[in-house]
């Protein structure tokens, strides 16, 4: 909790040292994957699929996916592997955090870049 207000200074101090040209948002990675996965699972439930958050890639040779280990339907995936959502999982992902994106943002500030 003392980590999102510190966060929450930080983000807003940097809007106003610019004049507040520019707008800083702090997108909610941790809330919009849980939604998302949920929103998904909700959404596959009237499928055939066992489980719907099953990765996509289920042979791993030399750290990449190998051919004869990617599900048959990749497009209806929200896992590719143990750790990546899929191109499918990220557009679900992303439809969470479209409202905290704007036009008139500057950019991306990473996190350890910020001063506390």
């Amino acid at each position: 909790m003392i980590h999102n207000q510190l966060l929450q200074k930080a983000v807003e101090k940097l809007s106003t040292d610019d004049g507040n040209r520019c707008t800083f948002v702090i997108l909610d990675l941790y809330n919009a994957m849980v939604s998302a996965i949920d929103q998904f699972r909700q959404n596959a439930a009237n499928t055939e699929y066992k489980n719907p958050l099953q990765p996509c890639c289920s042979k791993i040779v030399d750290y990449m996916c190998s051919v004869e280990g990617v599900c048959t339907n990749p497009e209806s995936s929200f896992f590719f592997d143990l750790g990546h959502p899929s191109d499918n999982g990220w557009n679900v992902i992303f439809s969470f955090l479209q409202g905290s994106l704007h036009k008139d943002l500057c950019g991306f500030i990473p996190y350890d870049a910020i001063q506390f």
